[in-house]
């Protein structure tokens, strides 16, 4: 980045969060009207995908200046992974309907609900979604980037995390698709190796698209990843699974041998 360059994103820089920011605040409130017109909230787990597929379009068409070989690249890979995503979970909610989740704030929170969703989930989401986008915000409007290592590195992580969360949603659809495993625990395919296969693909990914848009001007970007992986690991993601299964005798011998997120095998598996 030269020092025109630098100069130009650091006067914007401002204005540019600020943008992104009310713009994943009105996308969120859209997302939840539609799941009140609908009465299924499972809509807000599309909108995260979708949302942040729409900033890197924007960004695209909105500032040309950072239209770079590079940047096509990052956009073409957070295209990918919100295509597959968002349909992912589109075939599921046509086919579970609302997710347990959702289901379970109903029973959690009989007044107010929709106040309660909208500020605890939807918002929530909104500012989370702005986080974990700072990479994309900064990245697309900086020019080529002078570790070309760096930069295929990341390309690198993010297919490994890509193909870890495609193939690990896929066998835990193919497999739920079964009436004959209702209710049972899926510990084979990519579900051998970590309870949470999918999530580590996520996060994986994520520090992939890091790796792509990080620029030593604005280190501080590291905090989008970051809190995706502290989000699913500690407060939404993986919480809210073990809990489910808490009850779930199959389940607890599951979790006695395998790791959490990350492929660490506590007992050697009996295949």
């Amino acid at each position: 980045m030269n020092y025109y360059q630098a100069l130009n994103l650091e006067n914007n820089l401002e204005e540019l969060l600020l943008n992104y920011f009310v713009f994943c605040i009105v996308y969120f409130l859209v997302f939840f009207l539609i799941s009140v017109l609908r009465d299924d909230y499972s809509s807000v787990d599309s909108g995260w995908s979708i949302g942040i597929v729409l900033s890197t379009l924007l960004t695209y068409y909105f500032k040309t200046e950072a239209q770079t070989f590079y940047s096509k690249i990052i956009i073409f890979l957070v295209f990918i992974w919100g295509a597959r995503l968002s349909l992912h979970r589109l075939v599921r909610n046509i086919r579970d309907g609302e997710d347990f989740r959702y289901q379970n704030l109903r029973i959690k929170w009989p007044k107010f609900f929709k106040t309660q969703i909208f500020f605890k989930v939807f918002l929530v989401q909104a500012i989370l979604q702005f986080v974990v986008i700072l990479p994309l915000i900064v990245g697309l409007n900086s020019p080529l980037p002078k570790i070309k290592f760096r930069f295929s590195l990341g390309i690198i992580v993010f297919i490994i995390g890509f193909a870890i969360e495609s193939i690990s949603d896929f066998q835990l659809f193919s497999f739920k698709s079964l009436k004959k495993n209702h209710k049972k625990v899926l510990s084979s395919g990519m579900w051998k190796w970590c309870r949470h296969p999918n999530y580590l693909g996520e996060i994986t990914l994520w520090w992939g698209i890091f790796l792509c848009c990080y620029t030593k001007n604005y280190k501080w970007i590291y905090t989008g990843p970051m809190m995706l992986t502290l989000f699913i690991a500690k407060i939404s993601g993986v919480p809210l699974i073990e809990r489910r299964f808490s009850h779930n005798k199959d389940y607890q011998l599951y979790k006695d041998r395998t790791g959490s997120i990350f492929p660490i095998s506590k007992k050697p598996h009996s295949d």
